[in-house]
């Protein structure tokens, strides 16, 4: 997973709360001043990030292209400003997700589809950072929400978010089933990967692939039924 280098001087140090949520957005530059014609443009939205960030409070860990390639803002060990006045009211009642949460922007508007490139660099991102976030002992990722879930409609009604603040993203047209499909399949092949690789160590190279873990895996195991 190639992963782009783009750190902001925004953010808090540390989190002050285990981490227990995946918080996925949408961000173009379809306002921003010289960009509105180019709102997918990478150079834009990160010159949006980098210029407009601090004076607004936003910030995020990761961004995903319209082409799938990520771009990380900030680490993964410090909190992202980027879910501001939130809540999540089921199971356990938690205001303010940005002390609690990754976030995630996905290059889109309202009324756009995700193309696939995200939808599976999401889902790898999505179980890296599942992996990486207990490894590094600062939490455990319980659920993915929209952003839409926890600033929305809900946290108005909540008194949480002012009605004219309310946001709408990733907004309908993000196919959570998608999603959750692919998040699955890539943590089916990493731990099949892993698995595989312990046992034919002197098969395999450090480069094989998942499929060719598994088909291994899958003619030992009809051997032994033999």
């Amino acid at each position: 997973m190639n992963i782009i280098q783009h750190p902001v001087p925004y953010y808090t140090k540390g989190h002050i709360r285990p981490v227990k949520f995946g918080v996925i957005h949408f961000v173009s530059c379809r306002y921003y001043e010289g960009w509105k014609d180019k709102p997918y443009d990478m150079e834009g939205i990160l010159d949006l990030f980098d210029k407009l960030g601090t004076t607004a409070q936003f910030s995020c860990h990761y961004i995903i292209s319209r082409e799938g390639q990520i771009y990380q803002l900030v680490q993964l060990a410090d909190t992202s400003w980027n879910a501001g006045k939130s809540v999540v009211a089921i199971p356990t009642y938690t205001e303010k997700l940005n002390d609690c949460s990754i976030g995630i922007e996905l290059v889109g508007k309202e009324g756009d589809k995700y193309t696939t490139q995200q939808y599976q660099a999401l889902a790898e991102l999505a179980v890296f950072i599942e992996d990486e976030v207990q490894k590094m002992n600062i939490g455990s990722i319980e659920h993915w929400v929209g952003h839409d879930w926890v600033s929305g409609e809900i946290a108005v009604k909540l008194g949480v978010k002012e009605k004219s603040k309310m946001k709408k993203d990733p907004g309908v047209l993000f196919d959570w089933e998608i999603f959750n499909r692919e998040r699955y399949r890539f943590r089916l092949e990493t731990e099949i990967k892993v698995n595989a690789k312990s046992e034919f160590k002197k098969e395999i190279l450090e480069d094989l692939s998942a499929s060719k873990c598994f088909k291994l895996w899958m003619n030992k195991m009809f051997k032994r039924r033999k």
